[in-house]
């Protein structure tokens, strides 16, 4: 710290940092530049850490000299190009400056840190908070969440309630719309459209950085309300995203993303080429996971017990040492034991946590305790706390399954199986080539098909309809192949759907560039054509289960795009179309249903037609009457010119049409790789 004082002595304007101060230059004029602030956050913060952990008065200078600097910089943007220009430049990934200079302000009492902090409040994100407003979708996840935190900081040392009602609208938010079982959010860093995960869980979820900075989030809101939620949502948080995100088996490796869907591994770093952003909120997580387990009241009459936790605390002339047999123990959660006398009565609040359903127990010095122990509250125990007593607590763990954030038709059975606060994980001998896999059982009942192997391990076996696996927590998963969610549905009917025209065999297929380019044809399938000629069958979206009615989605694309006819086209074109999440309008649902008839060629084995649900009489078919052509015609196979187009044709009573209107079922040209249960 005294070596940085010199530094910044020596360049003598209250500038500190490993980069020049052009860097600023090229953000306020608009030039590219990776986050300049967001660095300069980290070191103000790490040295006012350094002040108030350990004294440090030169650290508290140093940081005193920065804020002056970058106020003086702000100043000078403000007078010079305006408000409009310096709420662009906070596009630019700023991390928690809010926060630092907050906090500054607090040890200080400058009001020019107050001025700062304030400087630090992005419209555009926090004014639709404000007013209740979800404008999350396609914003960058930790750009914004150290400001939430900031925010948290200014009402706590401010007492602006616009600021605590801007944090509260936005923790709940996302926690309620955009959370993963595991306590994680967002997808390649950004949120998605509220209620509608089911196609994130790839390899690329629940950024770790934001992981630990929501975790700091719920912190703050349980000092402020004590409120029991706060803490489950610290625990699962802790258990889905930060214990297992660091290898335990090698030195120097944690994890960016954690992939949440089917057969991925865990990606980690190495300690030398990947020091991401991750590392060191991973190094400082792993340095802190202590201090969320006790909080103690305002009035020192209250130890509140959170996390169950092996662990010592000193409270109020006792010492106080939790052994926990928490997650593993089938027969204790937690012993407490006590040296040392309280002067007087006083409550160790027990948190009874939401996933304690079960045969709650706690007694003190070996005798049960009478009363409730009501799931999502604490259980106090008031008395003059003297050397020996000891308390057991016992809250039986259980399975239960947490079917993923998303309203959507096709992951209404998507799901990750938990055994209380703890994310549990398939794990496969192989890669699996798929988002999720299937995982069929009574998932109001996962107990009846779920077991546990063992009393002091946390190993299961799932014994689904469909296939059997190991289940072990998410957090001790190192380099196995795994799935955190599963599709419950049972595994849907995949076909290609084949015709032959002039002797030769074609499929029915769509581009596979972009969703834009989304017109059917029937095609010769080159290597790597198959999944663009595999479609699922399901029933007709109209609803009518069982009658005939039939609906296509595209196999290749990101589930919701559906075979649909366009009788607005003037071609009357079959296309591959989506109407957004469900529920889908009742004009998108008939264009998307289909009867399907006996081949109109009636010598066709496994042959059919298909007839308009909307439009009796009009079939799908390749006549093209304007520009009739023949596969020997076709030149490109991959663009816009394709071979035949797909068209929607009132009914002709013509060899040729009934030729062009009659397909064959087949195997689906693309098949998932079959999981593998590690046993």
């Amino acid at each position: 710290v005294s070596t940085l004082l010199s530094c910044q002595q020596k360049i003598g304007s209250g500038y500190l940092s490993a980069f020049p101060t052009s860097f600023f230059d090229r953000l306020e004029s608009q030039q590219q530049v990776w986050a300049p602030y967001y660095t300069i956050h980290k070191i103000m913060a790490g040295l006012l850490d350094q002040y108030l952990l350990a004294q440090n008065k030169d650290a508290l200078q140093i940081v005193i000299g920065m804020a002056k600097y970058f106020k003086g910089r702000i100043d000078n943007v403000l007078q010079k190009q305006g408000i409009a220009i310096w709420q662009l430049i906070l596009n630019n990934e700023w991390g928690g400056m809010n926060d630092v200079l907050f906090s500054l302000y607090q040890i200080t009492g400058d009001h020019d840190n107050l001025v700062t902090a304030y400087y630090f409040d992005h419209y555009s994100f926090t004014a639709p908070l404000a007013s209740g407003i979800d404008q999350l979708e396609n914003l960058h996840a930790n750009t914004h969440i150290p400001e939430i935190i900031g925010s948290q900081r200014g009402y706590e040392v401010t007492g602006n309630e616009t600021l605590k009602q801007i944090s509260q609208y936005f923790f709940d938010t996302v926690k309620n719309t955009r959370s993963y079982a595991t306590g994680g959010n967002n997808d390649y860093e950004y949120w998605p459209a509220p209620n509608s995960l089911g196609d994130t869980t790839n390899g690329n979820s629940q950024e770790s950085c934001t992981q630990y900075n929501m975790m700091k989030t719920a912190r703050h809101f349980f000092e402020w309300t004590a409120d029991e939620s706060y803490a489950d949502f610290y625990e699962r948080a802790m258990w889905g995203g930060i214990i297992g995100n660091i290898n335990h088996n090698a030195w120097g490796q944690f994890i960016y993303y954690q992939p949440l869907g089917g057969g991925a591994t865990k990606p980690w770093g190495d300690p030398f080429n990947s020091f991401w952003c991750c590392y060191g909120t991973m190094l400082e997580a792993h340095s802190k996971l202590g201090d969320s387990v006790y909080f103690s009241s305002l009035d020192n009459t209250i130890l509140y017990i959170n996390q169950f936790v092996s662990s010592v605390v000193e409270w109020n002339g006792i010492t106080l040492t939790q052994d926990s047999g928490f997650p593993n123990s089938t027969t204790s959660t937690t012993l407490i034991s006590i040296t040392g006398n309280t002067k007087g009565p006083v409550s160790l609040a027990i948190r009874v946590p939401q996933w304690a359903t079960g045969s709650n127990s706690i007694s003190l010095n070996g005798t049960p305790l009478p009363g409730t122990f009501t799931a999502g509250s604490y259980y106090s125990i008031n008395r003059a706390w003297t050397a020996g007593d000891s308390v057991e607590v016992y809250y039986p763990l259980s399975l239960w399954i947490s079917k993923i954030n998303d309203q959507r038709e096709r992951f209404k059975n998507t799901y990750a199986i938990m055994f209380g606060p703890v994310t549990l994980a398939g794990v496969t001998d192989v890669l699996i080539d798929s988002y999720n896999i299937t995982l069929v059982g009574d998932l109001e009942n996962p107990s009846k098909w779920i077991i546990r192997d063992s009393n002091d391990k946390l190993h299961f076996t799932a014994q689904g309809l469909d296939r059997s696996l190991s289940l072990i927590p998410l957090a001790y998963v190192v380099n196995e192949p795994y799935i955190v969610y599963f599709d419950g549905n049972p595994a849907p009917t995949i076909k290609s759907l084949q015709t032959k025209l002039d002797g030769q065999t074609l499929y029915v297929r769509h581009s596979g560039t972009d969703f834009w380019n989304n017109r059917l044809y029937v095609t010769p399938v080159q290597n790597g054509q198959e999944e663009q000629a595999t479609w699922i069958v399901i029933d007709g979206l109209v609803n009518e289960k069982g009658d005939g009615v039939i609906s296509l989605e595209a196999f290749h694309w990101d589930p919701g795009f559906y075979v649909i006819h366009n009788f607005q086209d003037v071609n009357y074109t079959i296309q591959t179309a989506t109407a957004g999440p469900t529920p889908w309008p009742v004009d998108f649902q008939v264009k998307a249903s289909f009867w399907v008839r006996p081949p109109l060629v009636v010598s066709m084995p496994n042959g059919v037609s298909f007839e308009s649900y909307d439009k009796p009489g009009y079939f799908i078919s390749t006549y093209d009457q304007v520009n009739p052509c023949k596969p020997s015609d076709c030149q490109n196979l991959c663009g816009y010119n394709e071979c035949l187009s797909l068209y929607i044709r009132p009914f002709e009573n013509t060899l040729q049409f009934n030729q062009s209107a009659s397909f064959t079922w087949t195997d689906p040209l693309w098949k998932p790789i079959p999981t593998q249960s590690k046993m």
